[in-house]
């Protein structure tokens, strides 16, 4: 079963060719034009009347391995680029939503290069992406601008390549709620000032090397500097971003940009327009308590900090840390089993894409744990399904799949729901975490989540002719007791139903 529902994905190697030779043209523009691509330096890190915010240049060397290719809804091509040395810049409000962390350690900033739609050039512009909380930092490993996490928020700042501040986004759960530019009102004459206000904002960035006590009042270890700066906040898009205009510095024209006079007398540098950052949708329940449930699993499900709780082999931890930062797309519909998985190839994305398919009737009887712990269990079950159709050098956590099932004598068909049985405590640990932060009830004992944490792992089938269940060989083997295994069965199909046994409320 795992290995017949990997779909044949003979597109994939000429689109990962056809990727690698394209990126080596961008690198060979790069390397050919970066000198090209600044005005010489002009003055202080802002500019005091105009109070646009020009951060201190640092030479970019992009990390060609690790890269996003897309297209933006005007069909221009984009290589989006991590950034190897990279000075971390943040804002200062960080430092107090992190205490006791250096909100460098996970800010990402890549390098966007766009294709002229009809020239032979990549301009690039400067991406920074900076979470909120907690959970947007889980989701920040691959963080790219056409693919934000449907329930990630944070600050994202979009630079010209000369460090100067071109256009901000205020996210809040993958939706923009503000854009943002630095300057005053006056100077942003390409901007059509709307719904908009002006505040003052600090950006600070860091030095490796410690510096004077005043300058490290966390004790990182390193040396905080800062400059504030006047901001102008719009609610919702700029939709062009910015739109088309000149940037003027104190008076001086700096250069201009989509109006088809780009670039500046100094340089070799045409700055290009962006869309708005684009959302992945992962969440496609109609049902509206499901989706509500699906919500508050990712962001409040702990499955990575149950892991340093448990005593769990390596391979575990592993599969939990990633299946925990996995995307897929879960569904509802009339379906005749439980729950549906389906894994295919996409020839435009050039990667698999697991779908979860949920039970219309079992959403409407379901109490809200069953629900939740059917969501925990479908995330790894989506992860496994992805890994098991990866490339062969992708493919470790399938080679342990494969030396599992021949060790133990398994089938295909039940690779996974044996396989799985090595990690109920770490779902049920973040059950009971998922449930008590929303507003569940506090007397049900911790053991109780554990047992519910078998679902779908304890009976293969029910054998009518003699009224016994066959039940999976791992669960016979960690609940050696039948008595023992009857009654945590019993647990779950009480919630599972929603009967009057059930302890937890249905949606």
């Amino acid at each position: 079963m795992l290995l017949s529902s990997c779909i044949p994905e003979p597109e994939a190697p000429k689109i990962e060719i056809t990727e690698i030779n394209q990126l080596a043209k961008v690198k060979t523009w790069f390397e050919e034009n970066k000198t090209k691509l600044r005005l010489p330096e002009q003055g202080s890190n802002y500019r005091t009347e105009s109070q646009e915010l020009i951060l201190p240049f640092f030479e970019k060397e992009p990390d060609w391995n690790k890269f996003h290719h897309y297209y933006f809804p005007d069909g221009r091509e984009v290589f989006e680029v991590s950034l190897e040395n990279a000075t971390k810049y943040f804002p200062a409000s960080m430092l107090d939503s992190f205490p006791n962390q250096n909100p460098a350690n996970f800010v990402v900033q890549n390098i966007i290069f766009i294709k002229h739609p009809t020239e032979d050039r990549f301009d690039p512009l400067i991406a920074r992406y900076f979470p909120n909380d907690e959970y947007s930092i889980g989701k920040m490993k691959n963080i790219s601008f056409n693919r934000l996490n449907q329930y990630w928020s944070g600050q994202i700042d979009i630079f010209t390549y000369d460090e100067h501040h071109f256009i901000g986004f205020q996210i809040n759960e993958g939706q923009i709620a503000q854009t943002n530019r630095f300057g005053t009102p006056g100077n942003l004459s390409s901007r059509v000032l709307s719904d908009c206000r002006q505040i003052t904002r600090e950006v600070v960035w860091t030095s490796s090397s410690p510096g004077p006590a005043d300058d490290d009042p966390l004790g990182l270890g390193v040396t905080l500097h800062s400059i504030t700066i006047v901001e102008v906040i719009c609610s919702g898009s700029m939709d062009n971003n910015p739109p088309p205009g000149a940037i003027n510095i104190d008076g001086e024209f700096y250069y201009e940009f989509a109006n088809g006079n780009e670039g500046c007398t100094d340089c070799d540098y045409n700055v290009p327009i962006i869309n708005n950052p684009t959302t992945t949708i992962l969440n496609h329940l109609s049902n509206p308590c499901a989706s509500s449930i699906l919500k508050n699993v990712l962001k409040t499900s702990k499955l990575r900090s149950s892991i340093g709780q448990l005593n769990q082999m390596n391979e575990i931890i592993d599969l939990l840390d990633n299946a925990n930062g996995f995307e897929f797309i879960i569904k509802n519909s009339n379906i005749s089993n439980s729950t549906d998985r389906d894994i295919k190839f996409n020839i435009y994305t050039g990667k698999n894409e697991v779908t979860i398919n949920l039970n219309n009737n079992y959403l409407e009887t379901a109490t809200k744990l069953s629900i939740a712990r059917t969501i925990l269990h479908e995330i790894v079950h989506a992860y496994l399904l992805y890994v098991g159709c990866a490339p062969l050098e992708e493919g470790v956590i399938q080679n342990g799949l494969m030396n599992y099932a021949l060790t133990v004598g398994l089938d295909l068909g039940d690779i996974h729901h044996n396989f799985m049985a090595q990690y109920v405590d770490a779902i049920g640990y973040s059950l009971e975490q998922w449930h008590l932060a929303n507003g569940g009830a506090s007397n049900i004992p911790s053991s109780y989540f554990k047992e519910i944490a078998w679902g779908g792992l304890s009976a293969k089938s029910f054998n009518s002719s003699n009224n016994q269940y066959v039940w999976f060989e791992s669960y016979k083997v960690l609940v050696p007791s039948e008595s023992e295994r009857i009654r945590i069965h019993n647990n779950i199909i009480n919630e599972y139903v929603n009967n009057s046994d059930a302890k937890t409320d249905p949606c």
